[in-house]
Order: structure tokens, then sequence, then C-alpha cells
């Protein structure tokens, strides 16, 4: 694993990861920013990133628990917003998704904040290997899981 450390110091740990959600919610219409994560926790011992998302009724299925879908979509943008930080940080660019696994284990109901863990398993030189916890506020039961690969790229690489 590259040297890491200095990225997961306070307070610029905690400063990047805020400003990336900052960013990634900005976009008006887009679906992080209807998710509106919330920055909750940084740990650099674990090290891990933790965001909240306030689950709304538009995010449930039609018996008001929260859709798979949505629940992969905050997944997806809670670790990715780590392993962005990570790339970047060591002067890569962006760092898109390339395999996530999703295991779906308790309802989780509207109107209940969603605590998403994310967890650096292993960086390497082309990947970023992942895992992720949810947890409903104020319970330690686990509602779902995933791990997920994100791909390193190199600075120049933009979308057209």
């Amino acid at each position: 694993m590259p040297d890491i450390q200095a990225l997961l110091e306070a307070p610029a740990f905690e400063e990047g990861i805020r400003w990336i959600v900052g960013h990634v919610t900005a976009e008006e219409g887009h679906i992080n920013g209807m998710m509106a994560p919330r920055f909750y926790a940084c740990d650099k011992e674990k090290p891990s990133v933790t965001l909240e998302y306030d689950i709304a009724d538009w995010e449930t299925n039609s018996n008001h628990f929260l859709h798979g879908g949505i629940c992969a979509t905050m997944m997806d943008t809670t670790i990715g917003i780590f392993a962005n930080y990570l790339s970047h940080g060591l002067g890569n660019g962006f760092a898109p998704t390339v395999n996530m696994s999703i295991q779906y284990l308790r309802p989780v109901p509207a109107g209940s904040t969603l605590q998403l863990e994310a967890k650096l398993n292993s960086f390497g030189k082309s990947l970023i290997h992942l895992y992720a916890e949810a947890r409903i506020k104020g319970r330690p039961e686990i509602c779902a899981t995933a791990t997920a690969a994100f791909s390193v790229q190199p600075q120049t690489a933009r979308a057209e």
C-alpha cells in the first residue's frame, strides 16, 4: 500500500472529505445532491470515512423501505468519495468504480438516518479496494455491506 499516512492526518483528512462531499452534492438535479449525504466522521486508524443519509419517501420502495438501487448508489457514493480523496491526494486523477458487490441484510424504513462507513482495504498502483457497512443511526445492526474496487486513473483522464 502506498504511503497514505499524511493524507489521513487531521485536519486535512476531514477537510478533504468535507470538500468532496460539498462538491459532489452541489450540482442541482444530480443524484448525489438529491440523496444529500452529510459528513459524519473520519478515522485515520481504521482508516475510514462515515457519511449520513436521511431516507426520504422518494428513496423508498412500495413497502416504504429504502430501495435497493438507492442503497447501492449511497454505498457507491460513500466509498467513491473516500477512493477519490485518496487517489487525488496521491497525485492521481479520479477513481471510477470498476466493481461493487452489495449484501442487503435488513430493511431501512423511510424517515431513518443511515450511516455508511467506508473502510480502506488496500491501495495499489491501479486499484483501490474498500469495504462499507450501513447502519441505522443509533443501532448496532448492519443493514447492508459492500465491497468495491476503484480504478486509479492518471491525472489527465477526463470525461468528454
